[in-house]
């Protein structure tokens, strides 16, 4: 037993002696454990929020020990009180030492502590638009310091704007005089530096540079815009898409010019050349802006600009491309592909020139080769009418009418002076061809030989149309008039549709006035049927007055021919008005027909000019329709007295005068309301006319107004 008992007593010894060599041995890494934070280290910080840094446990030979997470015990400001710190961060805006407090979760470690320094390190920065500073610097040129502003608390006094002058890369800066924070550009070759010095209140400052190239061509001349005759011209010009290459050339030159552009195209695709460098951006007080383009293939070729001036490039010859200054605040002129970026004569900056030869894909040939001359921004007197005719507006029988207008879309018609089709003794008319199938465009009259039209009371003019489509042709957005086939139609403007009460604007939506009609539209719709080749013509415009005298009581003379002139149908297509002398009411000498062209269930015959504006002296308008159809349908105003309209027969409509004024029912298009001493606008309200098939039609009365004494 004794024996046994000692054996057992030996074996717990010896395994008690293994358990403690082993805790022994592993017990010395575990010795001298702290956080790892360096001792006397104050770390530099910026003011703003701050990322506190991470720390480990590590024991006295510097291995990390794992199990041990260290926390943030707290975080104290200079001032002795608590910051709070929220996911790992701190908000700090007083300079100042901070005091950060490690504790290790679990204990067994003693607490670290890290100092941090924050202070306002940042200097100020200095936040200028990108088109301030010029492209470049001509020679010979005085230049304002650019525009700036500077951020983040600068102190001013401090701060300044110097302007060098470097010559080459390893050459020394030069500084260069400012007065009146202006300078003169003395050098057409290397750099001039603009220095922004900015400095605030702590001493934290920095330098802001910005470098301009010094260039030029040989002679700076006015209105010179392109200088494609010499090596600058390059610098002046880019691609949109890198498919055209562009260099300088001796091989072609326009004239006495001793170079051009030149234009290779290496395969198929499309291009614009942007004109993005000019030195004389603002062209408005030219009148035409002229480049000459040399097509060096055997096809023609189409050039103009987004979007606008398009012409026919005859192989192997120098063809002008001549546009009107004016043209370019009448036309949509863009830049091709930056949203935003609109081209007027104040600033032709971006600019851009097509070249194409497939007008669908707007691309040319791969192979093809174009030189350009330079491109001037010229002053051409102004050409005068042969003879001066009194109250012709535009003169489309001669050529100074060709000056008068443009087309909005000039890729699919082409305008021409047409001297076998001529309107009564007129000697030509405006020819508008058809290039490829579209149902739409404007032919923009920009500079009408006589602006103010307030003293008429129509525009007229005349539509030949020598084929067998019918289209229409009106204004923006009135006056819609139905070209009939091979003959000539006259179309009339009511004078009273300018101004802001009116309907008629300028292609840009901004209401036209009477006092100045520039860049009046004539619109051309519904011209869908036209082919390639196909024409119609447009005579002379003249300003008229109208010749009728005012019947008693008649506010809408309906039952003469003088007065389809002045009413207008709100939606031109569903219906035409036209004068009938078949269908009378009483002692009458006509009617007004509206007829269906198409199925629609309601329109609005608008009062553009009525006889007698001022009713208020009435009580009623009344008039008469005759409905020949075996349907029903109804006839108002807006908003009021809608009358059924019987079949076959007459049915009187009366409109009580009570419901005009601010209190009333009555309104016009704009939803505006109707004065009964103005009713110009003035509706009657057709609807519920859906039975109606093309070339079925009713006939309107004259209006008149009436007493309940006297009707």
């Amino acid at each position: 037993m004794m024996k046994k008992r000692n054996l057992f007593l030996g074996l717990i010894l010896l395994l008690l002696g293994t358990l403690f060599a082993f805790s022994a041995c592993g017990g010395s890494k575990t010795k001298g454990l702290r956080i790892n934070i360096p001792e006397n280290t104050v770390l530099e910080a910026e003011l703003g929020t701050y990322d506190i840094p991470k720390y480990d446990v590590v024991n006295s030979e510097g291995l990390i020990m794992a199990g041990y997470l260290v926390e943030v015990e707290s975080v104290v400001g200079p001032d002795g009180k608590e910051v709070a710190v929220s996911y790992g961060k701190i908000n700090v805006s007083t300079p100042g030492i901070y005091v950060i407090t490690y504790f290790v979760d679990g204990g067994g470690v003693k607490n670290a502590s890290l100092k941090v320094n924050f202070a306002d390190r940042t200097p100020p920065s200095v936040n200028m638009d990108d088109d301030t500073l010029p492209k470049f610097y001509i020679s010979g040129f005085t230049y304002s310091l650019p525009q700036y502003t500077i951020s983040d608390g600068p102190d001013m006094s401090k701060c300044w704007i110097k302007v060098y002058y470097k010559a080459d890369a390893t050459g020394d800066r030069v500084e260069v005089t400012v007065e009146n924070s202006q300078f003169e550009v003395e050098h057409n070759s290397g750099k001039y530096i603009i220095v922004i010095h900015v400095e605030d209140a702590a001493g934290n400052k920095k330098d802001y540079e910005y470098e301009v190239e010094a260039t030029g061509p040989s002679e700076i001349i006015d209105g010179k815009v392109l200088y494609s005759d010499e090596e600058f011209g390059v610098s002046q010009v880019k691609t949109l898409w890198n498919n055209f290459h562009l260099s300088y050339s001796t091989e072609k030159a326009y004239g006495e010019e001793t170079g051009s552009l030149k234009v290779t195209v290496p395969v198929t695709g499309g291009d614009y050349i942007i004109l993005d460098r000019i030195i004389e951006s603002d062209i408005s007080d030219y009148t035409h802006l002229v480049i000459r383009i040399y097509n060096d293939n055997d096809y023609p070729v189409y050039s103009g600009y987004c979007w606008f001036g398009d012409i026919t490039l005859a192989p192997k010859t120098w063809t002008e491309l001549k546009v009107s200054v004016k043209d370019l605040d009448t036309q949509n002129v863009t830049h091709p592909s930056v949203a935003g970026i609109v081209i007027n004569s104040k600033n032709i900056t971006n600019l851009s020139l097509r070249l194409f030869d497939d007008y669908a894909a707007n691309t040319v040939s791969g192979g093809s080769t174009f030189y350009l001359s330079a491109m001037y921004a010229v002053t051409e007197a102004p050409t005068e009418p042969e003879t001066v005719v009194e109250d012709k507006i535009a003169y489309f029988d001669e050529a100074f009418g060709m000056e008068q207008v443009s087309l909005y879309w000039p890729a699919p018609n082409k305008l021409s002076l047409d001297t076998e089709i001529k309107y009564d003794n007129e000697k030509g008319s405006l020819k508008v061809e058809f290039l490829s199938v579209q149902a739409d465009n404007y032919v923009i009259l920009n500079t009408p030989f006589i602006k103010d039209v307030s003293g008429y009371d129509y525009l007229v003019f005349r539509v030949y149309n020598p084929t067998k489509h019918t289209f229409s042709v009106g204004t923006t957005w009135a006056a819609d008039t139905t070209i009939s086939a091979e003959g000539w139609t006259e179309v009339k403007i009511p004078v009273n549709l300018f101004g802001e009460s009116g309907t008629i604007t300028d292609m840009n939506g901004a209401k036209l006035s009477a006092t100045d009609i520039s860049a009046f539209p004539i619109r051309i719709f519904g011209a869908g049927e036209f082919v390639a080749g196909e024409y119609f013509n447009i005579s002379s415009m003249y300003g008229v007055k109208a010749e009728e005298t005012v019947r008693e009581n008649v506010v809408l003379n309906f039952d003469e021919a003088s007065g389809l002139d002045r009413a207008s149908l709100y939606w031109g297509d569903p219906n035409k008005l036209s004068y009938d002398t078949s269908v009378k009411y009483e002692g009458e000498k006509g009617s007004l027909k509206v007829e269906f062209t198409s199925v629609q269930d309601s329109n609005y015959v608008i009062f553009n000019t009525p006889c007698i504006k001022d009713i208020s002296n009435y009580d009623y308008l009344v008039f008469r329709i005759y409905n020949p159809t075996k349907h029903t349908f109804s006839i108002g105003t807006n908003w009021a007295a809608d009358t059924v309209i019987a079949a076959e027969g007459w049915t009187e409509v009366k409109i009580p005068v009570n419901l005009f004024g601010a209190d009333g029912k009555i309104e016009n298009m704009s939803g505006e309301k109707l004065s009964a001493s103005d009713i110009t606008g003035f509706v009657i309200r057709i609807f519920g006319a859906k039975d109606f098939v093309a070339g079925e039609c009713f006939y309107i009365s004259a209006v008149y107004g009436a007493n309940d004494t006297a009707e």
